[in-house]
């Protein structure tokens, strides 16, 4: 389907169907992953601010920058009738207070609910990348764009139960263990947002490939705590409830089963890639 909001070709969408057993009516959502935003006022160390007019270039395409074609993501929401938007990290490229003051405005004027969670960029500068200083001084900095607590939350959009989660630092929770346990056993479909992938056949070698390294989560890729280890388990365990897992990180759109669901890869919404994916229900 062609949008006025693509027709200049600075996004992308592609359109993604999910058949979905128990699912009253369609539910549509825009993914957007990845969108690396290198804005600052300023504010920070003269280091910090130099490496971000490098980072702001790596994340400029056809010379259109990452925070040029943000808003534009919005627009096609509403153009193509999404419920929701759903952003699964690295949103931000680093923690500028710009990026998040940039990021809230879009959620507060979207035409339709916008859910985040963090990956693993947003909440840490690389000078201090993913260290316990860095999860207590700017996670919270995203507490209400995540629905009131960074670690999960639960929405519900359409007849979907939407779990948002940080797992942007290699692993699962026990807190997020628990969530998903408590939804599956309800009775409506639920779908999994987070930003690092979970290892798949098919994935992990592309994943390799791409990066030099298979960095999903799980047996033999970046990390396999045993939280991430009983959180997979437990997507398996009751997969028959899950409609999908949507998530981010690799810069590459992918789409694989996963047990009894499938697992939905978005790309690089730096250079414009983003999903619009539509929940129908099985007749």
């Amino acid at each position: 389907m062609n949008y006025r909001s693509a027709e200049n070709g600075i996004i992308t969408p592609v359109e993604t169907v999910v058949k979905v057993k128990g699912l009253e009516k369609s539910v549509r959502i825009l993914h957007v992953t990845d969108v690396h935003l290198c804005l600052s006022d300023g504010s920070e160390r003269q280091d910090r601010e130099e490496l971000n007019v490098k980072r702001a270039e790596l994340f400029t395409k056809d010379g259109v920058k990452s925070d040029e074609r943000f808003p534009l993501y919005f627009e096609l929401a509403s153009e193509a009738n999404c419920d929701a938007v759903i952003m699964t990290g690295d949103v931000a490229d680093e923690p500028f207070p710009k990026n998040i003051r940039v990021i809230e405005d879009a959620v507060k004027a979207s035409p339709v609910p916008a859910l985040f969670c963090v990956g693993n960029h947003d909440w840490c500068f690389f000078d201090g990348y993913r260290t316990a200083d860095a999860a207590r001084d700017y996670l919270p900095l995203y507490k209400k764009l995540c629905g009131g607590d960074v670690d999960h939350n639960i929405t519900e959009i359409g007849g979907l139960a939407v779990l948002t989660l940080h797992n942007g630092n290699d692993t699962f929770t026990a807190p997020q263990i628990d969530a998903l346990d408590g939804l599956t056993k309800k009775d409506k479909p639920v779908v999994i947002c987070f930003h690092v992938p979970i290892r798949q056949e098919g994935l992990s070698p592309l994943a390799a490939a791409f990066w030099g390294a298979d960095n999903c989560l799980g047996e033999g890729g970046a990390a396999n705590t045993p939280e991430t280890a009983r959180f997979i388990n437990l997507i398996k365990e009751r997969s028959d409830k899950i409609a999908a897992v949507i998530c981010g990180h690799l810069h590459f759109s992918h789409e694989e089963p996963l047990f009894n669901t499938v697992q939905i890869v978005t790309g690089l919404a730096a250079f414009g890639q983003c999903r619009i994916i539509t929940f129908e229900p099985i007749d």
